[in-house]
């Protein structure tokens, strides 16, 4: 006899039972997965479902949004037909890519173009930009992380926007007390004693609200 057909006396013996329940679970998930792919031949008409949310903006219009709070801090800023060409540029790209560094690039284009700008600028132009392109940052980080045909409901911007506020006080008390302080003709130790307690002020109060949301911001 050979050893392929010998048998121990004591051995145990399968389980017909046991075999065709594992038989049986393997041919369910296999049929469940081969009609997950097919396609649905039924006619019968599935009723329709409605998500009933708040008010919502589109994501689209937070990139137009964006888009437009850039050509306006360029039409302040740009001068002749190369930079509006850099600008135009920019612009197209953070409409279709608002989640990248490209929002941050477009910044250091008008702190460049501003920067060589020969003319003077006006008293309103600090002001301006101070409170524009931080909110364009702030809008491309939202906008980046949906799609343009995505829903975000307003109550969703309303921890951003009151960041936005807490940091717009300060920064507008900067640039206030820097256009003072430069008309005045301070002295630098005065004005960094000025930009010290404004720092500390900056921490004390605003370094807070930067950690995790808290109960009533969820």
């Amino acid at each position: 006899m050979s050893r392929s057909a010998a048998r121990r006396p004591g051995a145990a013996r399968p389980d017909p039972a046991l075999r065709s329940s594992q038989l049986g679970r393997l041919w369910s998930q296999l049929s469940t997965w081969v009609l997950a792919y097919l396609p649905d031949r039924s006619r019968r008409r599935r009723p329709a479902v409605r998500i009933h949310t708040s008010a919502s903006v589109p994501g689209l219009v937070l990139r137009l949004i964006v888009v437009a709070i850039g050509f306006g801090c360029s039409a302040a800023v740009a001068g002749g037909p190369p930079s509006w060409v850099v600008i135009i540029a920019l612009l197209v790209a953070i409409a279709i890519a608002p989640g990248t560094a490209l929002p941050g690039v477009f910044v250091g284009v008008i702190g460049v173009l501003l920067l060589f700008d020969p003319a003077p600028s006006p008293v309103w132009l600090a002001p301006l930009l101070i409170a524009a392109l931080p909110l364009m940052l702030q809008l491309a980080a939202i906008a980046g992380q949906v799609s343009m045909s995505a829903q975000v409901e307003v109550r969703v911007l309303a921890l951003p926007a009151r960041r936005y506020l807490v940091i717009q006080v300060f920064a507008q008390l900067l640039a206030l007390v820097g256009m003072i302080s430069a008309s005045l003709g301070v002295v630098l130790p005065q004005l960094m004693a000025a930009a010290g307690a404004a720092l500390l002020a900056l921490v004390v109060v605003w370094l807070p609200s930067l950690g995790p949301p808290r109960r009533h911001d969820r």
